[in-house]
């Protein structure tokens, strides 16, 4: 699969929170369709802090075809800065995407429940991507 930052829109800026709307394009390189159902995740600091809440509305996407999903962003501002300053000043680059809800269905049948999963993400890797993309 290829994912693609298509657009960020900002909903809406407040002291505490920022709300973003932003469409992800994601091409299904496999001869299967995959179908995403209620996915809900939370990016978590080293301090184990929500810094960001991520809902996703349904999305199908057929086989080797591409599609947008829209994804609904809430970032905490205050435990945004936190993990800033900790990948700055004390080397803490590493967040986890835990994932609340959702599930993935392939085929349109075989149900993956996302609920609990973990997946531990290094600051620096999406930087040296970004850097040789």
């Amino acid at each position: 699969m290829k994912f693609s930052l298509k657009n960020i829109e900002l909903i809406k800026f407040e002291w505490d929170y920022t709300y973003l709307k932003a469409v992800l394009n994601i091409k299904n390189n496999y001869p299967v369709k995959i179908k995403g159902k209620n996915v809900k995740a939370d990016l978590v600091s080293s301090t184990e802090k929500k810094f960001v809440h991520i809902e996703c509305e349904d999305f199908s996407i057929k086989a080797m075809n591409s599609d947008d999903i829209v994804l609904n962003i809430t970032i905490d501002n205050r435990e945004t800065s936190a993990f800033i300053h900790n990948f700055i000043h004390h080397k803490k680059s590493v967040f986890k995407v835990q994932f609340i809800s959702g599930k993935l269905y392939l085929f349109s049948l075989i149900p993956i429940n996302l609920s609990n999963k973990k997946k531990n993400i290094d600051i620096l890797d999406i930087i040296k991507h970004l850097y040789h993309s």
